[in-house]
């Protein structure tokens, strides 16, 4: 039997507004924190450095946490939206 992930990705600002700097909050499980290997090397460090490689002025936040479920998110999830990311990846295993 395979696992899979289920991932969403949220745009919670208007793309016309999305030209100063932005935030971007991945919100996940072990696979978003990067469980057993650097940080540098987790999925939102790596969106990270190529956005910046891009030119783009953003910067991601890594709200991963190893063994979160849809369950346990959601109160993560309306700490996280505090912050007024404006952009929300949402990856639960």
């Amino acid at each position: 039997m395979k696992n899979y992930a289920l991932v969403f990705l949220f745009l919670l600002t208007p793309l016309s507004s999305l030209a100063a700097t932005k935030t971007i909050v991945a919100l996940g499980d072990s696979l978003t924190e990067g469980y057993g290997i650097a940080l540098e090397k987790a999925y939102p460090a790596l969106l990270e450095k190529k956005l910046k490689a891009a030119q783009k002025d953003i910067k991601v936040i890594n709200a991963g946490s190893s063994g979160s479920t849809s369950a346990s998110a959601e109160s993560r999830l309306q700490w996280q939206l505090k912050s007024k990311p404006d952009i929300l990846i949402l990856a639960l295993g």
